[in-house]
């Protein structure tokens, strides 16, 4: 289906196949997380990730010049069968680009795909009309309160998770209604259940409840960006929370581990969108991940994993569990810092 709302109000969007892709989509709403989804599908139906650097111009209505972005839009696709024209924030354009944009609808290039976003368009004006004439409208409007929890389910089930009822409840209660904040944290508990299938409340406490401020994928981000005081303070307090040194290290682990991959991957000219595709993940869900890949080198990745070895041995030793984890933070931030 190409033309029309193609969008429920809490199923996921999904693009038509690419022989059925209208010329131009017009995705528009007060949801912006929805917005990138949208023109992510749209994307994916239109242009592989490789020939995106030949077939792909994303620009911003505010700053463009529309006979440039119609000059792109009119090209033809290089090494494929069609490009991709991304205009965000096109309620911005002022009147004469919007009629150079009308006249585009009329006869739009059948090679390419133009993807305008826009938080509050006005329908009324004859460039928005022709789009919704020549293309799709999607609509992504944030959701009510009680649409969240089946938000929230459909989330994990793309995850090949299902959530327990009362922590879907907990979780929506403590995050609230924003879709990109939830599915920031729904990431975070995948990674912390592990090979878990059921996401209980437990779980929910220890990752988002205990704290918003002090949990395990703040520490990772504190010690990605080399900030000893804020990760000394995290730790502090997970510790009084009766976070133990075996789940310390388990993730730190899984964490670094990650970033050693990524080294190899980057020796081997990868771009980051790439490295997330090989992840499984949105390139936002690995942002810590390359700040760490920016800061530690292959060979102070190596020493974080074997300093977590020690310490893993030091804890089942006997040793206090406070000194340890203190002792290795410092000893790990102290690699990439270039102090011996």
């Amino acid at each position: 289906m190409a033309r029309g709302n193609i969008r429920g109000p809490v199923e996921p969007f999904r693009a038509p196949e690419a022989p059925e892709l209208a010329p131009v989509y017009l995705v528009c709403g007060d949801e912006d997380f929805l917005i990138d989804e949208a023109v992510r599908a749209l994307l994916d139906a239109a242009v592989p990730p490789d020939l995106r650097g030949f077939n792909l111009d994303v620009l911003q209505g505010a700053e463009a010049d529309m006979r440039d972005v119609l000059a792109r839009a009119s090209s033809f696709p290089m090494a494929g069968d069609r490009r991709a024209v991304v205009l965000r924030d096109a309620e911005k354009l002022g009147a004469k680009d919007l009629e150079l944009l009308a006249g585009y609808t009329e006869h739009p290039s059948p090679s390419t795909v133009m993807i305008l976003t826009a938080a509050k368009p006005d329908m009324r004006r004859k460039a928005f009309a022709a789009v919704k004439k020549a293309g799709g409208v999607v609509e992504c409007k944030s959701l009510g309160e009680a649409q969240i929890p089946s938000w929230i389910l459909r989330r994990f089930k793309l995850r090949d998770r299902t959530i327990d009822p009362e922590a879907c409840r907990l979780l929506s209660g403590l995050v609230g209604r924003g879709l990109r904040e939830l599915d920031q944290e729904i990431e975070k508990l995948v990674i912390y259940a592990g090979e878990r299938m059921l996401i209980s409340p437990d779980d929910v406490s220890a990752v988002v409840g205990v704290s918003r401020q002090y949990n395990i994928f703040e520490l990772q981000r504190a010690i990605a960006a080399g900030n000893m005081a804020k990760a000394e303070e995290i730790l502090g307090r997970m510790l009084e929370a009766g976070n133990g040194a075996p789940y310390f290290i388990v993730m730190l682990s899984a964490f670094f581990a990650t970033v050693w991959k990524m080294h190899d991957w980057r020796r081997r000219g990868l771009p980051d969108e790439t490295i997330a595709r090989e992840m499984k993940r949105e390139r936002w869900m690995i942002a810590d991940h390359l700040t760490a890949l920016g800061r530690y080198s292959p060979y102070q990745v190596e020493r974080a994993l074997a300093l977590l070895l020690t310490a893993d041995e030091r804890s089942k030793s006997g040793g206090d569990e406070a000194v340890v984890l203190q002792t290795l933070l410092v000893e790990i931030m102290a690699e990439a810092a270039g102090v011996s």
